[in-house]
């Protein structure tokens, strides 16, 4: 915790136009999206006894939705400016922490589904839907991150390191909650764990997207001043 805000206070003040705050932020989105789906699949498996026969339809649901945020993400992209992509990546990696929570709880009130028409229509209609929206701000951060990150410097800029940065909150989010922290805290521990990693990147993005407008406001009054 210690750390955590070290790091916060660190990146607030040699941030101010959040690219390193970018880079901060998928790694968060990709530690929850693992979260997400891991959670995902061990709650089916809690309330109906299997998961196995639905692998494939939850994981590619999940994938569906990654990909249909990703197009709304390049949509936002298009048509944003440097500001309005800093406001917007805020918002939704304040989504992306509130995701894991918001799981548990509508698993919580899916699983009191008693009829057997209510339980076929939960897995073969609730979870796919669920599914599909838990992947949905995930895929929304990573076009919109790359933006940011890009207007620094755009002729050194990669967008592989963000990408490898994907690929190193997936993996840690991987060891970490299958190896350790399910089984010993628990599956609401971990998820409230996982919004107090994702929400991190979402103040700073907020703190960045001020500086931002008071910024602008300053250039502003700076061209509005009349000339001598």
């Amino acid at each position: 915790l210690f750390r955590s805000v070290l790091l916060l206070l660190w990146m607030t003040i040699s941030d101010k136009r959040g690219q390193r705050t970018a880079v901060w932020s998928v790694v968060a989105t990709g530690y929850t999206l693992m979260t997400l789906q891991i959670l995902m699949l061990l709650t089916f498996q809690s309330v109906y006894g299997y998961v196995y026969q639905e692998l494939a339809t939850l994981i590619g649901m999940f994938m569906a939705g990654i990909a249909l945020g990703s197009w709304f993400g390049i949509a936002r992209v298009r048509a944003g400016n440097g500001r309005s992509l800093l406001r917007a990546a805020a918002i939704n990696q304040l989504l992306v922490a509130l995701s894991a929570p918001l799981l548990l709880f509508l698993v919580s009130l899916l699983a009191n589904a008693s009829s057997s028409v209510s339980a076929m229509l939960t897995t073969r209609i609730a979870f796919p839907v669920l599914a599909v929206l838990c992947g949905i701000p995930g895929g929304y951060q990573f076009p919109i991150a790359s933006a940011i990150y890009q207007q620094a410097r755009p002729a050194q800029a990669s967008i592989s390191a963000l990408y490898a940065s994907d690929l190193v909150g997936g993996c840690a989010g991987a060891l970490a909650l299958a190896g350790f922290l399910i089984p010993v805290f628990g599956c609401w521990s971990t998820a409230w764990l996982t919004a107090a990693i994702s929400i991190t990147p979402a103040i700073i993005l907020f703190l960045a997207n001020q500086d931002s407008l008071a910024g602008s406001h300053e250039w502003v009054h700076v061209l509005r001043m009349p000339q001598r």
